[in-house]
């Protein structure tokens, strides 16, 4: 729970600071299930934040002085704009935004094209065109979708009504019943493991260079430009 879910939704409530101290672990666990695509994302993720936010010497980070109203603090970080802009639009982020044009460039794409920065370009300035003329027919057709609050915050709230109290109820006494289970002797067959600690080892026998490899290859095949 600590790592898991919290987290997350202290960020989706608009506070990310739990959220960044918790990436370490996530990469651990994530490492530790064999889930390499999402070790690699929060790898990735955790290096950003880790270059973001290094403090910087003497006066701070001159290129941010011209920023109005970045807190001091940020200032003496090497991107704290970036820092404090994440952390200050949580609760607006909407990834249901991201997803659809993360989906209509992906479906643009024909099987097994050889991608390069030029097509990237010119996709992605064809989307915006389509998706506008869609949208304005959509609209004359009367089926225009509302926009909503993003994924994570409406199941919350779904999830959270009145309705779903039975298997609320439900879920708590199966997962205190494992710990009554576990403190009672009843669960001593069960294999016990370090999962943060095997997960670390494997990040550092495997995971981090295979993260560097993926990264490397991800950006030799999609963004360096055609000869």
């Amino acid at each position: 729970m600590g790592v898991c879910q919290r987290p997350f939704r202290a960020a989706e409530d608009g506070d990310v600071y739990e959220f960044i101290q918790a990436l370490p672990s996530c990469c651990c666990l994530a490492e530790y299930h064999g889930v390499s695509n999402i070790s690699n994302t929060l790898l990735f993720t955790l290096d950003h934040f880790l270059n973001w936010s290094e403090p910087v010497s003497g006066a701070g980070a001159s290129h941010l002085n011209g920023i109005g109203g970045l807190p001091e603090a940020a200032k003496r970080l090497r991107r704290g704009d970036i820092i404090a802009t994440y952390g200050g639009n949580g609760k607006k982020s909407n990834e249901v935004i991201q997803e659809r044009q993360n989906a209509r460039l992906a479906a643009a794409f024909l099987l097994h094209s050889v991608l390069q920065q030029e097509q990237f370009e010119r996709l992605a300035l064809s989307i915006h065109g389509r998706s506008t003329f869609l949208r304005e027919w959509r609209k004359e057709q009367g089926v225009e979708r509302k926009d909503g609050l993003s994924e994570f915050r409406r199941l919350r709230q779904k999830y959270d009504s009145s309705s779903y109290a039975p298997d609320r109820a439900g879920v708590k006494k199966w997962v205190l019943n494992m710990f009554d289970d576990a403190f009672a002797g009843r669960l001593n067959a069960w294999d016990r493991g370090n999962i943060l600690k095997e997960g670390r080892d494997a990040l550092l026998v495997k995971g981090i260079a295979r993260a560097a490899t993926w990264t490397k290859k991800f950006h030799d095949t999609s963004f360096e430009r055609a000869a």
